[in-house]
C-alpha cells in the first residue's frame, strides 16, 4: 500500500521569512513577548537553566534542534517520547535542547523520556510568540534556519543540512535498536500501516511461522497514525524520512556483521523466502 508523501507550505504564525530574504539577526522583544524570525541571532536569547542561571546557547560546530515546549501542553509531552531519538539519530550532527515556556518539566517525566537535565532550559522573558510544540534548527553560526510547528518536518529537514550523512544517520538507528533489544539475534524492523490489508497478509507469514520467529528479534512499528493506539509508533515519521519507507509494509534488516537491509515491495508469497534467505 503506497503512501504518498505530501510537501506542504506552512505560514508560522510568527513570521518565517524566506532563505533568500535579507534579516538583521536581531530578536524582537515586544512586551516581554519574544518573536522569533529567519535569520535571527539565536545566542542572544536569555535562558534560565535547571539551577536558575543565566545561560546563553552558542553554537558548539554543530547544528542545535532547538525544541520550545509548555509543561502544560499534552501534546508537548507526547513530542518528549522522541526528542532522544533525534539526539541518537543525528549525533554527529546536532546538539538538542528544550526551552520550556513557563518551567522545566518535572525531573520525573524527563528521566522517564531519557532526556538529560542539562538539556532544559526556561525562558528568561515572559514567552515566545509561537504555539507549543515548535522545533528550531540554528546553524553553527547561531542563526535560525528552520522554524515550524508541524513536527513532522523536522527529519527531513535534517536530512537536507550540508554535511548530513544519511547513511550515517541510518547506521546510528540500527545501532539504537541494538543497544534497546540486546540480543544475539538478527533484528527484522517491521513498518506497518493501521488498516493495511499487505500488513495483515505479512502478519500471518511472521508471526505465525516458527523459523522466523527464531531467526529474528522483531520490533513492529505503525505510523505516524497510530499514536495511542499502538505501542511503537513512528510519532514524527523519523524511520520513514530516514529510510525512504514510501511502501506498508516495509521491513529493516540489522544484522551485527552484514550491516543493514531494507526490504520494500514485496508480494506476501515471497515474503518466507526472502527473509529466511538473506545474510
Amino acid at each position: 500500500m503506497k503512501r504518498v508523501i505530501s510537501i506542504i507550505c506552512i505560514v508560522l504564525m510568527f513570521s518565517l521569512t524566506c532563505a533568500g530574504c535579507k534579516s538583521g539577526g536581531d530578536i524582537r522583544q515586544e512586551s516581554k513577548e519574544l518573536i522569533i524570525k529567519y535569520g535571527d541571532d539565536f545566542s542572544k536569547i536569555r535562558l534560565l537553566d535547571a539551577n536558575n542561571e543565566e545561560e546563553y546557547l552558542t553554537a558548539k560546530d554543530k547544528f542545535r534542534l532547538v525544541f520550545v515546549m509548555s509543561s502544560a501542553c499534552g501534546t508537548c509531552k507526547r513530542q518528549l517520547e522522541t526528542v532522544e531519538k533525534f539526539e541518537k539519530f543525528y549525533s554527529q550532527y546536532l546538539d538538542v535542547s528544550i526551552v520550556w515556556e513557563d518551567k522545566i518539566a518535572d525531573e520525573s517525566i524527563l528521566k522517564q523520556n531519557k532526556i538529560e537535565e542539562d538539556s532544559n532550559y526556561k525562558l528568561g522573558i515572559d514567552r515566545i510568540s509561537t504555539m507549543t510544540p515548535t522545533a528550531l534548527i540554528v546553524n553553527p553560526d547561531n542563526k535560525v534556519i528552520f522554524v515550524s510547528t508541524e513536527m513532522e518536518n523536522i527529519a527531513d529537514k535534517l536530512n537536507q543540512l550540508d554535511g548530513v550523512s544519511k547513511e550515517t544517520v541510518r547506521n546510528n538507528v540500527c545501532q539504537y535498536f541494538q543497544e534497546k533489544n540486546k540480543t544475539s539475534k538478527q533484528e527484522l524492523i517491521y513498518f506497518a500501516l493501521k488498516g493495511c490489508q499487505d500488513c495483515d497478509a505479512a502478519d500471518n507469514v511472521i508471526f505465525n511461522d516458527d523459523e522466523l520467529m527464531k531467526k529474528y528479534e522483531i520490533t513492529k512499528i505503525f505510523d505516524s497514525g497510530s499514536y495511542g493506539e499502538e505501542e511503537e509508533v513512528d510519532i514524527d515519521n523519523i524511520y520513514l524520512s530516514i529510510f525512504d519507507i514510501d511502501w506498508y509494509p516495509s521491513f529493516l534488516l540489522i544484522d551485527k556483521e552484514s550491516g543493514h537491509k531494507l526490504i520494500g515491495e514485496t508480494g506476501v508469497q515471497q515474503l518466507k523466502s526472502i527473509l529466511m534467505n538473506d545474510n
